[in-house]
């Protein structure tokens, strides 16, 4: 069976090992791989780094000295890299031989 829905034709679809996962000899996008699509793109796994743990910033439940050490954490982290794009904009750009050093080594 075949639903319209808007601009995009939805087919009740079995994948094979022939044709790319849902879909259908028609082309048309399978209802399984559309239901997995909109499952798996709504999931993000937290990690443990300051940006994912900065998405805390303000959550009253967990004190105020910890919402402090997370801003203090991302702000720093900031900082690092913006310093560490500053050296390497102005200090690893520049040729490290001059003419006159590479046609001494000549």
């Amino acid at each position: 069976t075949s639903a319209s829905r808007g601009h995009l034709a939805v087919e009740e679809v079995e994948d094979t090992p022939d044709e790319p996962l849902g879909k259908a000899s028609s082309g048309v996008v399978g209802r399984e791989s559309l239901t997995f699509a909109s499952r798996s793109s709504a999931k993000y796994a937290l990690k443990e780094s300051v940006w994912d743990a900065s998405l805390f910033i303000g959550y009253s439940h967990i004190g105020t000295s910890v919402n402090f050490m997370l801003a203090f954490s991302l702000v720093l982290n900031v900082l690092m890299q913006v310093a560490l794009c500053a050296i390497v904009a102005l200090e690893l750009s520049r040729d490290a031989y001059d003419d006159s050093v590479v046609a001494s080594l000549a």
